[in-house]
């Protein structure tokens, strides 16, 4: 059974225990015995339960790869802090293409780009038409 038709049992499920909270109350209110309070209970903490699941399964999945194909590029899965990169051109790599990026994953493909997953923080890159060409 997949993901989705998980949720949408979950969701389905939550509507039927607020219909049945809904009848436990009307009983509850004509009847005050304790069997009535419990039922009211249960109903209101696993409707609770549903919605709480409902919430925490829509969170996506982290990213499983990370692809850095320029030069001085920086891919990270987790947080990139205080680092330097710098990037002259031209390169003897400068003609060739950034291989592909990853389907499911963080990707910094261009010269002196940087990507992360988590957070960055203290990062400089400096791309520069300076130096002599590379052989």
């Amino acid at each position: 059974m997949g993901a989705g038709a998980k949720r949408g049992i979950a969701a389905a499920g939550t509507v039927a225990v607020a219909a049945a909270v809904n009848v436990a109350t009307g009983m509850l209110t004509q009847e005050w015995a304790a069997a009535w309070w419990v039922t009211a209970a249960v109903l209101v903490v696993v409707g609770g339960g549903l919605a709480w699941w409902l919430t925490v399964s829509e969170r996506p999945a982290p990213p499983s790869r990370a692809s850095a194909s320029g030069p001085g590029s920086i891919a990270a899965l987790g947080s990139v802090r205080d680092v330097n990169t710098k990037v002259r051109f031209p390169w003897a790599a400068s003609r060739r293409r950034a291989g592909p990026e990853p389907v499911d994953g963080v990707s910094a493909s261009g010269p002196g780009a940087i990507a992360a997953a988590g957070d960055i923080e203290g990062v400089r890159t400096e791309v520069t038409e300076e130096g002599p060409a590379a052989p």
